[in-house]
């Protein structure tokens, strides 16, 4: 993945507009909100789309960041120069998780695997030897699942240290 470029200094382009008002009052006056189209955009991405009649993509993102200003909200977390990391919320997110949150509450099932006594511990079992075979083999063992379902269920002893690993898992997370 490459790291994003970063947009151009909005101290700077303070500075530069301010020194020519009108075109600075043209630019406002052009500017969308904060958004384009409705979509939130990062610098890397609205180099890619054309600005507005007579404004350079520099002035496009000043305007967007003067609108997006009215809207931030900082969080105590802070950067590498000790500032407050920002955000803002943009139509359409509020909707978005208002609707995520409404069509969520009380809505969340479980298997009746889970709830249901007679097959709970079968489930949980069977839960455990998956994650010890899925963990065990992100660190590297080298056996199938089949091969490895069969030595738990079975209680047999592992033949090498692949199968090893993964009993060792088992028995950790039981």
């Amino acid at each position: 993945m490459k790291k994003p470029k970063t947009p151009p200094s909005s101290k700077k382009m303070w500075e530069i507009l301010t020194d020519d008002p009108d075109r600075f009052s043209k630019l406002l006056q052009a500017s969308t909100g904060p958004t384009i189209n409705g979509k939130y955009l990062h610098w890397d991405e609205l180099l890619r789309r054309t600005p507005p009649d007579g404004f350079k993509h520099e002035e496009w993102w000043f305007a967007l960041k003067l609108n997006r200003n009215q809207l931030y909200k900082s969080i105590p977390l802070k950067d590498q120069n000790g500032e407050s990391f920002k955000y803002a919320e943009v139509a359409p997110i509020p909707e978005r998780l208002h609707f995520t949150a409404q069509i969520a509450g009380g809505q969340i099932h479980m298997p009746d695997e889970i709830t249901n006594p007679e097959t709970r511990d079968r489930y949980y079992v069977s839960s455990l030897i998956e994650e010890a075979i899925n963990s065990s083999q992100l660190e590297g063992a080298s056996t199938t699942r089949n091969v490895a379902k069969d030595m738990l269920r079975s209680g047999r002893d592992p033949r090498d240290k692949d199968e090893r690993m993964i009993l060792n898992n088992f028995i950790t997370m039981r």
